[in-house]
């Protein structure tokens, strides 16, 4: 009898641990998504990271007017309207004084001359792949865009790309829950994002940084599936290697970040295949089935671009060194400016006069480099950590190789923009997590872990609150009413912003709240694996007894 109300009670409590945990893995997706709407709201349409050249390949596209070669689509008359009503006109054109209210603005789908009052520029944009603009497009369509008024269809481009962010978060949260074995971790590690004001200030954009980023995680995500997978289970390895593969592809035919990606997959796939019991050929069967269905679904654009144009991809800063660098160049000149903007562009360096505070950054990165140095000597996942850092750390050799090759011949510092890494973001949240596992969950007081738990948490969400209202207050509180203008800028209610904020802080609240319940209960050490004979690669798959 006793044995029977036992098991009820362990029953109950498992119950109680899976609702909490899954509890506080939809209050982390509802805050991100919460953020990232309002930080849409924060920044004047179309004044985002080449948000007018996104937003006009989108438009096109609602037109009928197809995906030209690189460097000959125009900008077309409805962007330029757009771009004139929310006063940032093109180069040329005259600004307006005052700017219409919501209710007066344009419907601009119908509006297709290249061009406005003859003045032309190029829509640099078809370099890449159409997939992410051809998304939106068919979105906004499919929600009966086409009578919208413009101010609502970049609204609505933009909230599409906070639906694609939020997708990428949900996949974040099952890497970090698959390595961890551990709720409060994965959650912990979500909350980390709020700490990467850029991360919301680019994202909230009409970008394609949003689909890249999707694709990205989830691929991160089969990755470490991979990578934690027991030895023997060849077929479910191969099954990974298909949804790598099919992320990958995705990610290919969205833009050439996930170039990088290539040999860090196949070196990752080659490890893991390295530990099955099998003959070779099996052995090599995942990573070959991750590179056929990349190619297969979005390499096949860059083969084209070598075929058709003789270049990946097209670029305005040029590409190529010269024998001899121009005058005046030095080397640690190079690397200090390439730190420095690196640091500032990833962090929060909204624009050169929005530019969080030299400090923060600074402690920020510092942390972050830290708690990476420190899971990679102290962590059972070291060697599962650094494989996945491959995509970080190819995508920043290509960037810096670029940008010298530049600089050689100029002198001038391009292509280095934080927001290329997002779509690693996934190692950020990783780390993070890992970090404060080794930290703080194995504590023997619950009150140490559950204080812990909630101060780490809190001073996430805090650097979040304060790049969210240093942008506003920026922007829209030098004057009285700054908060009207705001939401008649975006062309929404000021009571809906007001919603909006107030349903982040009640999920950030909710999410620490149920990362301390579920650490609580300290968990008991997950097993690791081994693949190709190293040890510590693996770790977590399955619920180790005690575990959330």
């Amino acid at each position: 009898m006793a044995a029977g109300h036992r098991d009820r009670a362990q029953g109950h409590g498992a119950l109680r641990a899976r609702i909490v945990a899954r509890g506080g893995y939809a209050a982390v997706l509802v805050a991100v998504a919460a953020v990232l709407t309002f930080w849409s709201i924060i920044t004047p349409l179309l004044s985002g990271v080449d948000e007018p050249a996104h937003f006009n390949s989108v438009l096109r596209l609602m037109q009928g007017g197809g995906w030209p070669a690189p460097q000959t689509a125009p900008f077309i008359e409805g962007t330029l309207v757009a771009m004139q009503e929310a006063g940032n006109p093109l180069e040329g054109l005259e600004p307006l004084d005052p700017l219409p209210e919501p209710e007066n603005r344009s419907r601009i789908v119908g509006l297709t001359a290249a061009g406005l009052d003859g003045v032309q520029d190029i829509d640099w944009m078809t370099q890449h792949p159409p997939t992410y603009y051809a998304a939106v497009a068919a979105a906004l369509t499919a929600l009966g865009g086409g009578e919208w008024r413009w101010d609502q269809l970049v609204l609505g481009a933009r909230l599409v790309s906070v639906a694609m962010v939020v997708g990428g978060m949900a996949f974040v949260l099952a890497t970090i829950r698959r390595v961890t074995a551990s709720s409060a971790a994965t959650i912990v590690g979500g909350l980390a994002v709020m700490a990467v004001p850029q991360f919301f200030n680019v994202l909230s954009h009409v970008t394609s940084d949003a689909l890249t980023m999707l694709a990205a995680s989830g691929l991160m995500f089969f990755l470490a599936r991979a990578l934690t997978r027991e030895p023997a289970r060849n077929q479910g390895l191969v099954l990974d290697a298909v949804g790598a593969g099919l992320f990958l592809g995705l990610g290919l035919v969205t833009k050439g970040t996930l170039l990088t990606a290539i040999p860090a997959v196949l070196i990752v796939f080659v490890v893991a295949g390295i530990g099955q019991p099998a003959p070779w050929w099996r052995r090599l069967l995942p990573a070959a089935t991750a590179m056929s269905i990349a190619l297969v679904l979005g390499g096949w654009w860059w083969v084209r671009n070598l075929l058709v144009h003789g270049e990946l991809q097209s670029s305005n800063s040029g590409t190529g060194r010269e024998d001899e660098a121009f005058d005046g160049y030095r080397t640690t000149d190079f690397v200090q400016r390439v730190f420095w903007r690196l640091v500032r562009s990833y962090w929060g360096s909204i624009n050169e006069s929005l530019a969080l505070p030299t400090w923060l950054l600074v402690t920020l990165t510092g942390l972050v480099v830290a708690a990476l140095v420190f899971v990679l000597i102290r962590s059972q996942h070291r060697l599962l950590v650094a494989l996945l850092l491959l995509l970080p750390l190819m995508t920043a050799g290509l960037l810096i190789f670029h940008a010298w090759e530049v600089f050689w011949n100029t002198g001038r510092i391009v292509g280095i923009q934080g927001r290329y890494f997002f779509p690693s973001i996934t190692m950020y949240s990783l780390v993070m997590a890992l970090a404060w596992q080794l930290l703080f969950e194995g504590r023997r007081s619950t009150a140490a872990r559950v204080a812990s738990t909630s101060l780490v948490g809190a001073l996430f969400v805090l650097v979040g609150a304060y790049g969210a209202v240093f942008a506003y207050r920026a922007r829209w509180s030098g004057e009285p009413g700054g908060w009207s203008r705001m939401a008649a800028a975006s062309g929404v209610d000021p009571v809906i912003a007001g919603v909006i904020v107030a349903v982040a802080v009640l999920a950030l609240a909710g999410a620490i709240v149920c990362a301390a319940i579920a650490v609580r209960a300290r968990p008991a050490p997950a097993p690791s694996w081994s693949v190709g004979g190293q040890s510590g690669l693996g770790g977590s798959r399955g619920r180790p007894s005690g575990a959330k």
